[in-house]
């Protein structure tokens, strides 16, 4: 035991010049396969930023999808429409009884000019 320690004794430049290597290896390896902290705190920065904007995004959806019609205002506006058409048909029949009568007139007014 005793000549173990008077050998490390003669050579512990040696000892310390390898370890130092073999623990530069390792923490070379080490950084190279694992991410630093300010690397992770950027990543969950951007992260963040994306999420921000993602979720101003669905809010500005959900607003739109708020301001939509619902199935019964759009079954009511369908009904109204229908009532429409059939006025509009009345209204209609009516002009064309009153086009016709302008004509007459408008036939006896030459009629009486001649």
């Amino acid at each position: 035991m005793e000549s173990i320690i008077a050998y490390v004794e003669a050579h512990w430049g040696v000892f310390l010049t390898l370890s130092g290597i073999v623990l530069s290896v390792i923490y070379a390896k080490l950084d190279s396969r694992y991410a630093r902290k300010i690397e992770v705190k950027e990543d969950i920065a951007k992260v963040d930023e994306k999420y921000v904007h993602i979720e101003h995004r669905v809010d500005t959806i959900e607003q739109a999808i708020i301001n939509l019609p619902s199935a019964k205002n759009l079954a009511d506006m369908r009904l109204e429409t229908a009532d429409m058409r059939g006025e509009i048909k009345e209204l209609n029949a009516t002009l064309k009884g009153v086009k016709h009568i302008g004509n007459l007139i408008l036939e006896n007014s030459i009629k009486d000019k001649q």
